[in-house]
C-alpha cells in the first residue's frame, strides 16, 4: 500500500527535477555544462550547498548545517545536546543561538 505522502514527495522531486531541466534548456547549455558551470561559481565563491554563510535569516533554525558541531570526535546536531555543551558552543560562536 502506498501512502498518499509518499506519492506527493515522488510528485515533489519529479517537479524538481523538471524545474532543472527547463532551467538549463531555457539557456541553450547541455545538463553536464550548466551543472560545471554551478560548480565553477560554487568554488569561486567558496561556498557549499546548504551553506549557512548565504542562508536566509528566517531560514536558519532550519538548516541543519548551521548545528552541526564536533563533540570528543564526534559530529552532533547542538540542538539535541545539553545546555551547557549549546551555551559553549554558542559562546565559540559554532551555532548562531542556544536553542
Amino acid at each position: 500500500m502506498r501512502l498518499p505522502l509518499d506519492h506527493g514527495k515522488r510528485r515533489a522531486r519529479a517537479r524538481r527535477v523538471r524545474d532543472a531541466t527547463m532551467n538549463h534548456q531555457s539557456f541553450g547549455v547541455a545538463k553536464s555544462t550548466a551543472s560545471a558551470k554551478a560548480r565553477k561559481i560554487m568554488d569561486a565563491l567558496d561556498i557549499t550547498v546548504l551553506d549557512p554563510r548565504w542562508c536566509l535569516p528566517s531560514l536558519l533554525a532550519d538548516n541543519p548545517r548551521v548545528w552541526f558541531i564536533q563533540v570528543d570526535g564526534l559530529i552532533v546536531d547542538a540542538r539535541y545536546e545539553s545546555r551547557e555543551i549549546q551555551e559553549e558552543a554558542f559562546r565559540l560562536g559554532l551555532i548562531p543561538y542556544v536553542p
